[in-house]
């Protein structure tokens, strides 16, 4: 195959990433918990209740685009 079929084309300049973007990571630090004495300040009950909410988005979010993904498929069949 001839790879200049194949050749990857971006429709906006950040898409993919660029060899001459400067990209730093950035370090964020949560001090609204309290410190243990390993130093670490990470709260299970917090992460925990993130991770449930974050779930619970995923499905509505997941249910919402299969219920348009339906009525899209209903229309075009229909």
């Amino acid at each position: 195959m001839d790879k200049k079929q194949f050749k990857l084309i971006t429709t906006h300049p950040k898409h993919l990433g660029r060899p001459d973007q400067n990209l730093e990571p950035r370090i964020t630090s949560n001090n609204q918990t309290s410190l243990k004495e390993n130093g670490n300040n990470v709260d299970l009950d917090i992460e925990m209740v993130d991770q449930a909410t974050n779930g619970l988005y995923y499905q509505a979010l997941t249910a919402q685009m299969n219920g348009r993904l339906k009525m899209l498929n209903y229309v075009t069949t229909h």
